[in-house]
């Protein structure tokens, strides 16, 4: 709604720092943007390691996956709002 995009502008622009991040991360997930957002990566991630499947086994490719399988693993470990 309008109401929520303002509020949410307003905390951005916020010069107050106690609790404004917090608020917001809280802002995002209860919203769904964060669940969205993700799986779009996830979306992403997928179709990079598909597309460095044409490289011949190597150490680069290796780390070229265990780089996304990380940037994957990080996501679901979502901050813990408090």
């Amino acid at each position: 709604s309008q109401e929520e995009r303002d509020n949410f502008k307003a905390l951005l622009s916020s010069k107050e720092e106690n609790g404004v991040l917090q608020e917001i991360k809280e802002k995002l997930f209860d919203s769904g943007a964060a669940s969205k957002t993700e799986k779009s990566a996830f979306s992403f991630i997928s179709v990079a390691k598909e597309k460095v499947n044409f490289l011949s086994q190597s150490s680069y490719k290796d780390s070229l996956l265990a780089l996304a399988d990380f940037i994957v693993k990080r996501g679901l470990n979502r901050p813990v709002i408090t």
